[in-house]
């Protein structure tokens, strides 16, 4: 997010020079320094209004279920050793998990990503649970009077997901389960960083092996077409060598020139780099079945978050659906 901030107001400030105009940049918005002391005032709250973050939903199974490994004894999982495997979707398809996909299930594409991902994985490990660190901007809306929209300054939420599947063979289910248990989660998974490094909760489960973030469009600013894109040369280390990593994978997914990508690191030393790829090849191919499977017909359906206050089961949501339709009417 950063990044779009400083790129505007390089592509603002250029254009300006060369238009022999004075420098002009929008208004300043809350301070980094402003929202930490924001967040401290809010970590102060009572224990009721901050409740214990549960990376399952209720009733659900916290057991955490450890990743297959190539080399189980080795336990050198350094940045050294370090490969990506890197999977393109095309246009076409890009476009389908956008619109059709999103559109069917009223689902956010990070939401059906994170439904293929957990299929895919689940498939693997051979268990119907998951496990996973979840990162996102972390700029949320929870103060009255803060505006981050032109903020510089690393916000990042990371906090654990617990992803349970009662199917591994429906795709209706997975989208909507999926969808459903990560909505769940309190603002935007803030509370776990609150919980644990303001209000010092210690860990209580094993840290998760998988991360995913998704940082959605990341080549917006080129529209404007001064910035051609993003360069194709290797910017290098940007940890040591030398660093543990955290995670036996990371998976990051990003939108650039229309085409959704999703990278896969992983360690050398702990992974094959042809079972990465075979994962790879089997989100790919789950993301392919999304995408059939929503563009046939009667498909789709809504979740009970879409109506939150009504306070409704998916069950009962169901039937209140089918009812509506044999009525031959539509909801508005």
């Amino acid at each position: 997010v950063s990044w779009r901030i400083l790129l505007e107001d390089l592509v603002a400030v250029y254009q300006q020079l060369t238009q022999e105009q004075p420098v002009k940049l929008p208004p300043k918005t809350t301070s980094y320094q402003d929202w930490a002391k924001q967040l401290l005032n809010y970590s102060h709250r009572k224990q009721e209004e901050i409740p214990p973050y549960l990376p399952f939903s209720k009733g659900g199974n916290s057991n955490q279920v450890s990743l297959p490994m190539d080399y189980p004894t080795i336990n050198n999982n350094t940045v050294a050793s370090s490969d990506r495997v890197c999977i393109t979707l095309s246009l076409e398809q890009t476009h389908a998990l956008q619109e059709e996909v999103s559109a069917a299930y009223h689902a956010y594409i990070n939401e059906v990503l994170l439904a293929a991902l957990t299929q895919s994985i689940c498939q693997w490990t051979g268990q119907r649970s998951l496990v996973i660190d979840l990162e996102g901007h972390g700029r949320e809306d929870l103060f009255e009077g803060v505006n981050l929209s032109r903020t510089v300054g690393w916000f990042t939420a990371i906090f654990p997901v617990g992803l349970e599947l009662n199917s591994l063979n429906s795709l209706a289910e997975v989208i909507k389960s999926v969808k459903e248990q990560f909505r769940r989660i309190s603002k935007k998974g803030i509370d776990y960083g609150v919980l644990r490094y303001l209000k010092q909760q210690s860990e209580t489960q094993t840290p998760p092996e998988i991360n995913f973030n998704y940082l959605g469009q990341i080549d917006a600013i080129a529209a404007q077409g001064f910035i051609l894109g993003l360069a194709k040369e290797s910017v290098g280390w940007v940890r040591s060598p030398r660093g543990s990593r955290r995670y036996l994978i990371e998976i990051t997914g990003a939108i650039a020139q229309k085409q959704l990508q999703l990278t896969f690191t992983y360690s050398r030393q702990i992974h094959h780099r042809e079972t990465v790829e075979a994962l790879a090849q089997k989100v790919l191919a789950t993301l392919d079945a999304f995408i059939v499977h929503c563009q046939s017909s009667n498909i789709g359906g809504h979740t009970p978050s879409d109506f939150a206050s009504a306070n409704l089961s998916q069950k009962q949501l169901d039937q209140f659906l089918g009812k509506l339709k044999q009525s031959g009417k539509k909801l508005s």
